[in-house]
């Protein structure tokens, strides 16, 4: 049983996922002995490296909570966005860290007039299935989203018409002068009117990761897109979100190394964490629209 509790550690260790305080820790816990785990690490630590990376890198993070759906343009939850939405689909425009507008799948806009806006996508850009985009899935997507009748509805409720010029290029009027137009676009999830039929129960995007696995109340899994647009990025192979509904156990498995991050955790526990060695809370700035738009 040592040899097994031995590898694993070592294992984890040697993938980044714990550091050797941890290993130490952990190895304690278990009635390792310091003596059989340094035996294993001064004689098999590189070959143990070389298999970890051999097999790819994996980010594990909890989710307080299930998905409901695998539609983007039907899920409202928050927790929905932070797995599926913003990793596996892309929309025409995103959040810099400090909330800017930058380019997601348009590369460029402008406006010719108050209520005039002309997108124009990146080149070269597929889906995971390898068919290509076209600024025709644009008013596909929205047009659908305005039939579904749901809480993103509201943000092409004043489109008066498109116009796609060209396979890249989308022109977009306003009935009405709105000044958080843009800002209303960054949740709109863009498909194809192929992948629409069966994006419930395989939703096909352009984002980062590619869809893989969702298991009911447990986890869903993702795996890196090679084709990504945005050079570097993911930087894992393979992204998983475990379901913890309670705070204090999804702790538990950071502290362990069990997982590697929180997605949301209640300030009351996170202030907490601010002087551990095991754990870094990181505070990001955040979009106040989805209240504005509940509260009407």
């Amino acid at each position: 049983m040592d040899d097994v509790r031995i590898k694993a550690l070592v294992e984890a260790f040697a993938a980044g996922k714990i550091n050797r305080r941890q290993m130490l820790g952990r190895a304690a816990g278990l009635g390792v002995s310091a003596a059989a785990l340094g035996g294993v690490l001064s004689g098999n630590l590189g070959s143990l490296t070389a298999s970890a990376q051999d097999g790819g890198s994996e980010l594990i993070v909890s989710l307080s909570g299930d998905i409901d759906t695998l539609d983007p343009h039907i899920s409202q939850l928050l927790i929905f966005g932070n797995s599926i939405r913003f990793n596996v689909f892309s929309s025409l425009v995103r959040y810099s860290p400090t909330l800017e507008y930058l380019p997601d799948l348009a590369e460029s806009w402008e406006n010719p007039d108050d209520k005039t806006y002309r997108f124009t996508l990146r080149e070269g850009v597929t889906y995971h299935d390898g068919t290509p985009v076209q600024a025709s899935d644009v008013e596909f997507s929205f047009k659908r989203i305005a039939e579904l009748e749901t809480v993103f509805s509201g943000r092409v409720a004043n489109i008066a018409t498109y116009n796609v010029i060209d396979e890249r290029t989308i022109e977009i009027t306003l009935n009405e002068v709105q000044a958080d137009f843009i800002d209303g676009l960054i949740l709109l999830s863009i498909i194809s009117p192929a992948i629409a039929e069966n994006v419930a129960q395989n939703p096909i995007g352009t984002g980062p990761f590619k869809f893989v696995e969702w298991s009911t109340n447990d986890h869903i899994s993702l795996a890196r897109n090679e084709n990504y647009f945005e050079e570097g990025v993911p930087g894992v192979d393979a992204l998983r979100f475990n379901v913890i509904p309670e705070a204090q156990a999804a702790i538990a498995n950071l502290e362990s190394g069990a997982i590697q991050g929180i997605v949301d955790l209640p300030v009351a526990q996170a202030v907490p964490l601010e002087g551990s060695d095991a754990v870094t809370p990181i505070i990001v700035p955040t979009s106040s629209i989805h209240i504005f738009e509940l509260l009407g």
